[in-house]
């Protein structure tokens, strides 16, 4: 797709187009635009290469470059880090091991380290995490996407927030992820309501099963 030269122009707003996409001919200035709101269209080609100004995304620990085709009609987990953030982090490891239980063909995952990271802190944190990263020297773009999505916004995990996007580049869930994905797994995939609903009921048989003090409870 290609891009023209023309200067930055921000978006029509979520509330009018409610997509963060890109009209023929003209950029979106990202760096603009307001918190991800769930049901909300993200681009994801013009956002991950910043409107066309890079082209590759990196698969770590191998240093691969690879093209933002293999994050298309998938679901898409968005994950920013503000490092040093320790692997062994609880929401951390609940997010890598529903990634690492899927098929590539239809989940990814982007892990983007905010702009404050320090090269060391990177190379260490990536080093030992199977995924897909927006590369060390793109600062901008890690700059813009952090800012997006934001930090700070939960003193659960103020080091680590998340989007999660459908195969139609619809925004599905923002910021409420980290107790599902702790409590459900991989289990929780395709991760749409319908089925949150379902994995809900389940998950609270077995814990009437389990606890009868939790049945009492409800």
């Amino acid at each position: 797709m290609s891009i023209s030269n023309s200067p930055l122009k921000r978006c029509s707003s979520v509330s009018d187009e409610n997509e963060i996409s890109k009209s023929d001919g003209e950029y979106i200035d990202f760096t603009k635009l307001s918190r991800p709101v769930e049901g909300m269209r993200l681009a994801v080609i013009p956002f991950f290469s910043n409107n066309g100004k890079t082209t590759s995304l990196v698969r770590c620990p191998t240093g691969e470059l690879v093209g933002f085709d293999v994050v298309c009609q998938k679901h898409l987990l968005i994950c920013c880090v503000s490092l040093p953030l320790s692997i062994e982090s609880l929401y951390l490891c609940a997010i890598m091991e529903v990634y690492n239980s899927l098929s590539r063909d239809k989940f990814e995952m982007v892990m983007v380290a905010s702009s404050d990271s320090t090269k060391a802190a990177f190379n260490k944190f990536f080093s030992e995490l199977p995924c897909l990263a927006i590369p060390f020297s793109d600062l901008d773009s890690r700059h813009y996407i952090c800012s997006f999505i934001g930090f700070n916004l939960n003193i659960m995990y103020p080091k680590l927030s998340v989007v999660l996007v459908d195969p139609h580049e619809m925004i599905m869930h923002y910021l409420v992820l980290m107790s599902s994905f702790l409590t459900y797994g991989a289990e929780w995939f395709p991760f749409n309501d319908t089925h949150t609903e379902a994995v809900s009921i389940q998950d609270k048989i077995l814990r009437c099963r389990l606890d009868p003090f939790y049945k009492k409870s409800i």
